[in-house]
């Protein structure tokens, strides 16, 4: 992560310390549902995305395939 950012003035983290894996979405739902829709290159408030936020729920809305801690190093 230092390397990304080290010739920037500033930078800021926000360290993942858990995973979970939900089952996946078929792409032809994910464009019905989400149209011409970008996908976030960063974090993004699903309040802001009504149609990004139901196909999340959608998707969490089943058990988790898998959950993960992750260790830093």
């Amino acid at each position: 992560m230092f390397e990304y950012v080290q010739d920037l003035p500033q930078a800021f983290a926000i360290p993942i310390q858990w995973v979970v894996q939900y089952p996946g979405m078929p792409l032809d739902q994910l464009k019905a549902g989400l149209g011409s829709f970008h996908p976030p290159q960063g974090c993004t408030r699903l309040r802001n995305h009504p149609n990004l936020l139901s196909i999340c729920e959608k998707v969490t809305a089943d058990s988790p395939i898998r959950e993960m801690t992750v260790h830093g190093h």
